[in-house]
């Protein structure tokens, strides 16, 4: 220690004074126990409902864009900081299809003014009701590649009076991988079918085989959807492609879940491939999600593509016409699945947080103990997002508390050292 060091009385003054910043940082540095401070955003709950009471709160679009990763940085708490256990609850649209047994009685090429392949089938009834069996969907495999075949489905009593239940088209373009062999038409129970599978209509003469054929029976349960609004963007230079048509559509939020997307072209027939992709901001690059096609071929229309796991803000899609006419006119409707936060109520004032980076993925047995009850519990509703005020402005979040042991650990070796230094000089003087 250098001459003119401080007493023995200072030096236990500059100890005190060191003592109560390791004991000040150690108090900025902590974690903050009320797990509310750690959200950046906050929404009240309009009404506690009863305890122990069911609820449903949909999800609105701000949440989605708030949540670091939905739901994994979201909590429920109330005034006295409980939390209110909660699981994500939707209702996702399914498709069944079961497939018809039904035993061929002829197969004929007919040569007629209109050539066509003609088969004939008889559905026995159900062997274990003796019902008739529903049927709404033929599939058609045929030879060749590169077609538009037409197809028509007709239905009877008695193989003598026939009526008309569905035509459309069997489509295979493997230049922009667009593949249509299923024909659908409203539900059915004739135990008599006839098909018809025209020929190629942009090359009539080529051979004409059916390789395989099947008659199904499809179930849709409805799940429950809601639009996503979209706003049309700029798109950039970049992104053109010499015979694509490119639209970009904003949704608003980024990590909006987005299942279906949807596209009208009006009333002309039509055939597009297409390819859908994603991304969170302007500058991003663009990232995969789905391919797919569209169509309009006589009473045969598809308009929507199914999107896989897209939770992306913009949203690209590119439409190849090559030497075709782009649409004039493209109609684009995105759709999500509605999802509920399925809350068990402890009583009192609520709000919901969200928008934290070090917030685990809530556990709850909420699920496995009243999941059944989800589908029929009253709804509460949510005021507007605002921020949480809360939050923790100082400190450094999950890193106070090793700083705040690093930087008790250095003013402890320099109390220790100012002590050392004090007790040898000591020592000198006697």
């Amino acid at each position: 220690v250098p001459s003119g060091a401080p007493s023995f009385g200072v030096t236990l003054n500059i100890v005190s004074l060191l003592a109560g910043i390791v004991l000040l940082a150690s108090a900025c540095f902590a974690d903050e126990p009320d797990l509310r401070s750690k959200f950046a955003w906050r929404q009240e709950i309009s009404g506690g409902g009863e305890t122990g009471v069911l609820y449903r709160i949909r999800v609105p679009r701000e949440v989605f864009d708030g949540c670091r990763v939905f739901p994994s940085d979201l909590r429920i708490l109330d005034d006295a900081r409980r939390q209110w256990p909660l699981f994500v609850f939707l209702r996702e649209g399914r498709t069944i299809t079961e497939t018809v047994p039904a035993k061929t009685l002829n197969a004929s090429l007919v040569e007629k003014k209109d050539r066509y392949l003609r088969q004939d089938f008889v559905i026995p009834v159900d062997a274990e009701t003796g019902k008739r069996r529903k049927h709404n969907q033929m599939i058609v495999r045929t030879s060749g590649s590169d077609f538009v075949r037409r197809v028509e489905v007709y239905g009877s009593e008695n193989q003598s009076d026939w009526g008309l239940l569905g035509a459309g088209y069997l489509v295979d373009h493997s230049r922009v991988r667009v593949c249509n062999k299923t024909l659908q038409y409203p539900v059915s129970t004739f135990p008599f079918l006839q098909v018809r599978v025209y020929p190629n209509a942009r090359n009539a003469s080529e051979p004409l085989s059916v390789s395989g054929l099947a008659i199904a029976n499809t179930v849709e349960k409805p799940g429950e959807y809601e639009d996503v609004p979209l706003t049309e963007s700029y798109v950039e230079q970049k992104d053109l492609k010499e015979g694509c048509q490119v639209v970009v559509y904003d949704t608003g939020a980024e990590h909006r879940p987005v299942e279906r997307v949807i596209l009208r072209a009006g009333d002309r027939e039509y055939v597009r491939s297409l390819r859908v992709f994603g991304r969170n901001e302007e500058t991003n690059t663009w990232r995969w999600v789905a391919d797919g096609e569209i169509h309009k071929l006589g009473a045969s229309v598809q308009d929507t593509v199914n999107l896989n796991g897209f939770g992306f803000r913009f949203l690209k899609v590119e439409l190849f016409n090559y030497d075709d006419a782009p649409f004039r006119r493209l109609d684009v409707k995105a759709q999500a699945v509605a999802r509920y936060l399925v809350v068990e109520s402890l009583g009192g004032p609520a709000a919901l947080y969200y928008g934290a980076p070090d917030v685990d993925l809530p556990r709850y047995d909420l699920n496995r103990r009243r999941g059944d009850e989800a589908a029929a519990a009253p709804l509460l509703g949510l005021q507007d997002r605002a921020d949480n005020q809360l939050r923790k402005k100082s400190g450094f979040g999950r890193y106070g508390p090793w700083l705040a042991a690093a930087a008790v650990g250095l003013v402890s070796l320099l109390v220790l050292w100012i002590i050392v230094s004090m007790m040898k000089r000591r020592g000198e003087k006697t």
